[in-house]
């Protein structure tokens, strides 16, 4: 690195690392900014590390080490060398760079993470270092955070030293100079790859159980319809014929009769029920759309409370058959949380296509409830299937937000990527692997 390229001054030096430790604890009192518990403690590792390499430099001064006029650009080599042994120390990867995006320096986590050594590094901009995609997502968020100058945290890829992309999140900070204008970043890497890799398995795993449990659904299903559907069937049909011969003979068991018939009329009436319910065949023979508007319809002729459903750009060929039952399923949960809980007379269902997602939004008018922790209020309501709902909409690899209060009903938006959205997204980040 040329002389002209280090700071002025050793204040110069510290002064970035003592912002950036104001910085790092003021996300540190933020909501965590990771799913994983070891990121809030790499983070207070990384402000303790700060705090040493300001301290130590402030014991330096105070024995002589440096003068206040600074002991030369000799004195401030071997500081800096100092200062850059003390970040080493960090067992995460660092860089810090200079307002123009330059990189000034990095400890050697990151240059073993990138495979660069530090000395290749200093001077150079993103797309000298990374491939062009993914240099200008890390120019646009460097800009943006310069821009606002602040704390910035974003997930994204790296490109690792074995040549793959490595999912990770950068957390940034900007630090301001003795000038009191923002004078560059220092960020923080956490390497999220093998947590994604355990997500991806547990969705797919969920996938799996998901399947297994429709498959079942559809067996015991086909059981009650073909089996005890008929044998039900057939039982009616005889004391039908039972109760015509017995009319004139011996009416007085004619009331008994009509009383057996009329509550196996009522039985088999619910096994086709429950037989639609785990396994809806219209489903498969008339798509979603339909299906969905046609158990809305039996639901509010049912239980007397009115449904408008209504669909709009939704195209079949936008799901497989998971994301048909899933959807489905969600709805029908919907409803059934609505009967159960709300005390609802009217329900909205609107099931949109909006590029890049697909929106299933359903409001009701009943009591509403006190939504704080949907999960932990659910267990505590006993509201079990807002949990199922939940778990849906994560396969789905979407989002579930409910709003509710108290006398002003409930609701649920879900929102998840299109199956094009979706095979648009994995195709990018096959791309970047």
């Amino acid at each position: 690195m040329e002389a002209n390229s280090y700071p002025d001054t050793w204040t110069d030096v510290s002064e970035p690392f003592r912002k950036a430790k104001e910085q790092i604890e003021a996300l540190c009192r933020q909501a965590p900014r990771s799913d994983d518990p070891n990121w809030d403690r790499i983070l207070k590792g990384l402000l303790g590390t700060l705090e040493t390499l300001i301290t130590a430099q402030e014991a330096r001064r105070q024995e002589g080490l440096e003068t206040p006029e600074g002991t030369g650009e000799e004195s401030l080599v071997g500081q800096l060398h100092f200062l850059q042994q003390l970040l080493n120390t960090i067992p995460i990867p660092v860089f810090y760079k200079n307002d123009r995006g330059l990189y000034l320096g990095c400890n050697q986590a990151f240059e073993k993470f990138i495979g660069l050594p530090r000395k290749q590094l200093i001077g150079k901009s993103v797309h000298q270092v990374f491939p062009p995609e993914l240099a200008e997502i890390y120019y646009q968020a460097d800009s943006k955070l310069f821009d606002q100058p602040g704390i910035q945290t974003y997930e994204t890829l790296l490109l690792h030293a074995d040549g793959t992309k490595h999912d990770i999140i950068f957390s940034k900070a900007t630090y301001v100079g003795t000038n009191g204008r923002t004078s560059g970043l220092i960020g923080a890497i956490l390497d999220i790859t093998e947590r994604k890799r355990m997500e991806r398995q547990v969705r797919s795993l969920g996938h799996q159980l998901l399947k297994i449990q429709e498959d079942e659904k559809r067996n015991l299903s086909r059981e009650l319809h073909d089996v005890i559907g008929q044998n039900l069937l057939t039982l009616k049909m005889g004391l039908d014929n039972l109760h015509k011969l017995l009319a004139s003979k011996m009416p007085e068991v004619v009331p008994k009769l009509s009383e057996f018939l009329s509550l196996i009329k009522q039985t088999l009436d619910d096994v086709r029920d429950m037989a639609q319910t785990l396994r809806p065949s219209s489903l498969e023979q008339l798509g979603l759309v339909k299906a969905g508007l046609q158990y809305c319809e039996d639901f509010s002729a049912k239980h007397n409370i009115q449904v408008d459903f209504s669909a709009f750009g939704i195209r079949e060929s936008l799901f497989d058959n998971d994301t048909k039952i899933t959807l489905y399923r969600l709805i029908q949960e919907g409803l059934n949380n609505i009967k159960k809980h709300s005390g609802a007379s009217q329900v909205t269902i609107r099931l949109v296509s909006s590029f890049p997602d697909v929106i299933l939004r359903i409001e009701d008018n009943g009591r509403g409830f006190d939504f704080k922790n949907s999960l932990d209020l659910a267990v505590q309501e006993k509201h079990l299937g807002l949990i199922s709902m939940t778990e849906r909409v994560s396969l789905l690899q979407g989002k579930l937000e409910i709003k509710s209060k108290l006398g002003m009903g409930t609701k649920i938006v879900i929102e998840f990527p299109s199956r094009e959205d979706a095979a648009h997204v994995q195709k990018a980040k096959d791309t970047y692997r």
